[in-house]
């Protein structure tokens, strides 16, 4: 093959993504748009460094230990879709202010607990509630749970 025939053979083929190209025209100009805003979100930048780091995440995220959290969120996440949604979703909304208070108190505590304070605090509806949860959770567990043998 002479260089004339690679020539005309380079030819048809640029004709031809030019073709390509013009008649793909608008679809091109969204991709580019997408493009764009990727990267000026840095969402590109991100997916980038990921794809460089990629063989070192994924024999990271394969690990034995890497698989077991996995599974093991796989399987919180089906015991949680179990859980009454409107029950679930007051606790979700309530937890942070309940948890950052509880913690400031006990961080801000500087006596130990008075038997009388335990026993007001015993005898508070909020703190009935809460123990008998527990109560049933615990008594639920144990009711599927196999028994040692001796």
């Amino acid at each position: 093959m002479s260089a004339f025939d690679t020539a005309v053979i380079d030819e048809h083929r640029i004709e031809s993504l030019l073709e390509r190209i013009s008649d793909a025209a608008p679809a091109l100009e969204q991709l580019l748009e997408v493009v764009e805003r990727l990267a000026e979100s840095g969402v590109l930048a991100g997916a980038n460094a990921v794809l460089e780091d990629w063989d070192d995440l994924f024999s990271a995220m394969t690990r034995p230990d890497g698989m077991t959290l996995v599974a093991n969120l796989m399987m919180l996440m089906g015991a949680m879709s179990q859980v009454r949604y409107d029950a679930m979703f007051d606790v979700a909304m309530r937890l942070p202010d309940a948890v950052n208070e509880g913690l400031e108190k006990a961080r801000d505590r500087t006596k130990p607990l008075g038997t009388f304070e335990m026993l007001r605090m015993l005898r508070s509806p909020g703190m009935a509630g809460a123990m008998e949860m527990a109560g049933t959770v615990v008594q639920k567990m144990h009711e599927g749970a196999p028994r040692p043998t001796t």
